[in-house]
């Protein structure tokens, strides 16, 4: 016995079964872009810049975090969004540092003086803005970031 399929039958049925097959693999490539993204920001703001931006000691919190997550991932700061901020500066007006370094040169240090300058923010950035399942807007990705930075140091040998 011959089963006859109807010409074009299976055309059919793969219309039918492609799209969510389609469908799928979109959404498997739209995740794994979406993670790469949050990988690769979560990276970069934990090296987050290695200087602050100039006139920072004007500036308020949000807009030095800002500025300082922008330039440590590459995005605009108009894609940075900052819920809360605080920066603390501390000054030490006395340390033990670079006295090896004045006993080596033939020298005793006198003075020393430190200040240093802590972050700490919550933002939120939108990953994947404008590819397919995410949405125009993106998927919104909340961050805890913190930083220290030498401000200055002196040392005064005699």
């Amino acid at each position: 016995m011959r089963f006859h399929q109807l010409r074009g039958q299976t055309t059919v049925e793969f219309a039918f079964a492609g799209i969510w097959l389609i469908l799928l693999m979109m959404a498997v490539l739209c995740f794994g872009f979406i993670t790469f993204q949050k990988s690769s920001f979560d990276y970069q703001v934990s090296h987050m810049a290695d200087e602050l931006p100039s006139g920072w000691e004007s500036m308020d919190a949000k807009r030095v975090v800002k500025s300082c997550v922008a330039a440590a991932s590459g995005l605009s700061e108009d894609d940075i969004e900052v819920n809360s901020a605080e920066i603390h500066l501390e000054d030490k007006g006395s340390t033990d540092l670079g006295n090896s370094t004045a006993v080596q040169l033939g020298s005793e240090l006198k003075t020393t003086a430190a200040s240093y300058l802590d972050i700490s923010a919550d933002i939120t950035v939108h990953l994947g803005r404008g590819i397919g399942l995410a949405g125009n807007g993106g998927i919104p990705y909340r961050r805890s970031v913190r930083q220290s930075f030498t401000v200055e140091r002196r040392w005064e040998v005699a």
